[in-house]
């Protein structure tokens, strides 16, 4: 029963690529689309690819709901019919939610929540959340996940992963589309969101790094109440941005929140290494008019340090207009795709030439996050791929850009990074220093000490067993000759200077009739001309070698 189901989602979701899939992705696998099946508009196709996604259940809806964001794989009228995806889900019985809540705290639902409310407060394709007061009064909401949606999910990820790997064998205009890594990447988002455990230890991670930043709130969890299908939270009262009319945004100070939003994503992308990647505008509560509440932290992404220097020096390049240097940065970000030739050539100059353009639109127009995906799509043209992280920080900024837009009508994201840029490299650099780090680096310079000598030595040994010898192509024999002798004279004299300041040491301590300044004669002299001596090599170096 369960392959005949399977095989059932398989052909339907076979049928919805066929029908909506690009031709040239059928044609590599000897199949040929007939042009009369793409005789209804670009927007009817869209609404119907949309309603096709919710018949095929919660995965494909969450699945649809990454795709909206990845505007380098679909038109712009799939991208908004997607965005519909982010709310309006069927709920869940008040019974279903009891019988969740029951199995994972094996107790009435009576003994843990002094009143719970039936009706939901919002639903989704995972699960629905309901408000709920605890035995001491405080108000909470409880997120319950849906019964058996592991398992379908699951399933459902056999089916999408045989599907895309076929496609991925058989055609080269399907595997410019990285697929893989979509898929990859969504796997990964999806099983952990499923764990409100993960998404308990979220909230509290962000909660301790942005403490600083008192315009924005997210909720803490209570890990009593808590299980890998149950999550309770504080309760936050607010708007939902999403419903705030033209008016209301007047009467907040709309300029304030978006820049502290802003920084407060950055500082989690290029500092903590450590982010909320769902930031929709669903997510986003006003709170009494001057503060902004974040919900819904089961998808966050991880970022080295390398990483997080390398994107940001990407992000900074962007915001700047400087399109050869932000090519020449996303080149190296980038990775050939098996299977597809590569046109690094066109790939540098369409990045070059896309962010000259957005660096002179006007500012109601400019988009961060959209340049990063740009960017991607670029890619996937050229025959190349970036990490999964930086499409998820393209995703986030791209909510931010539509967040700021709301609050600020005249923000400008890319001023927004120039002028946080010093913050952020300083605090990134300085948050990679660590003990282990200067422990390292003294335990690196104490070995060059104690080995610098030895190696000096055997330099100087096959210089005089005519053992020394330098390959280099194209070179002036006489000059490297020269050269040589000049290095073999300057480590001499170098040696000599250093043995006449240690035997002046060792002097010290040997009393003399001879004295100078009440110090042995001697030893003084031997630092003298040893002081005189370094002074003459060393004016030497730096204004007569070159």
């Amino acid at each position: 029963m369960k392959f005949i189901e399977k095989s059932k989602i398989f052909l339907k979701l076979s049928k919805y690529l066929f029908k909506y899939g690009n031709k040239d992705i059928f044609s590599d696998v000897g199949i040929n689309i007939d042009e009369k099946t793409s005789s209804s508009s670009i927007d009817e196709d869209a609404k119907d690819f949309v309603k096709d996604l919710e018949s095929l259940g919660p995965t494909y809806i969450k699945l649809g709901q990454l795709l909206s964001t990845r505007r380098e794989l679909l038109p712009k009228e799939f991208i908004e019919a997607l965005k519909r995806l982010q709310s309006n889900v069927e709920p869940i019985s008040f019974d279903e939610v009891k019988s969740v809540i029951e199995e994972e705290f094996e107790t009435k639902i009576s003994h843990l929540y002094e009143s719970f409310d039936e009706n939901p407060l919002a639903t989704a394709s995972l699960g629905q959340v309901h408000r709920a007061t605890l035995k001491d009064g405080v108000e909470v909401v409880v997120k319950v996940q849906r019964p058996r949606i592991a398992k379908v999910i699951s399933d459902d990820l056999i089916v999408i992963r045989k599907i895309v790997n076929f496609l991925n064998d058989h055609s080269e205009s399907f595997r410019r589309f990285h697929a893989k890594s979509i898929v990859d990447e969504f796997e990964s988002n999806i099983i952990r969101e499923l764990n409100y455990l993960d998404e308990a230890f979220n909230l509290n991670k962000i909660n301790n790094n942005l403490k600083s930043f008192e315009n924005i709130i997210f909720p803490t969890s209570y890990k009593s109440y808590t299980t890998e299908r149950v999550l309770t939270m504080d309760f936050i009262d607010g708007k939902n941005l999403n419903n705030l009319s033209e008016f209301a945004v007047t009467e907040i100070d709309g300029k304030t929140l978006a820049n502290d939003i802003f920084k407060a994503y950055l500082k989690q992308i290029f500092v903590d290494g450590f982010f909320h990647s769902d930031p929709h505008l669903g997510n986003i509560l006003l709170i009494n008019n001057k503060k902004i509440g974040i919900l819904d932290l089961g998808m966050v992404t991880r970022l080295g340090p390398e990483l997080r220097q390398d994107l940001l020096a990407l992000i900074v390049s962007i915001s700047s207009g400087k399109g050869k240097e932000t090519a020449e940065q996303a080149f190296s970000l980038a990775s050939n795709i098996d299977g597809v030739s590569e046109d690094v050539a066109g790939f540098k100059e369409s990045i070059s030439h896309m962010v000259k353009e957005e660096y002179d639109r006007s500012i109601d127009q400019m988009k961060a996050g959209s340049v990063l995906m740009d960017i991607s799509k670029i890619a996937s043209r050229s025959g190349l791929y970036f990490p999964q992280e930086l499409t998820s920080i393209a995703r986030t900024l791209m909510y931010l850009d539509d967040l700021g837009r709301i609050l600020d009508p005249q923000f400008n994201p890319h001023l927004a990074v120039r002028e946080n840029a010093l913050t952020l490299f300083k605090a990134n650099y300085s948050s990679d220093l660590s003990f282990s780090d200067l422990f390292l680096g003294a335990n690196e310079i104490k070995k060059f000490i104690h080995e610098f000598p030895t190696k000096i030595n055997r330099i100087l040994d096959d210089v005089t067993d005519q053992k020394f010898k330098i390959k280099v192509d194209a070179i002036d024999e006489v000059l490297l000759l020269r050269g040589i002798q000049k290095v073999a004279n300057r480590i001499t004299t170098g040696l000599i200077l250093a043995a006449m300041i240690v035997s002046a040491a060792m002097m010290m301590k040997v009393e003399s009739g001879f004295t100078l300044f009440g110090y042995p004669g001697l030893a003084i002299l031997l630092f003298a001309f040893a002081f005189i001596g370094s002074f003459s090599l060393i004016l030497n170096i730096l204004f007569k070698d070159k």
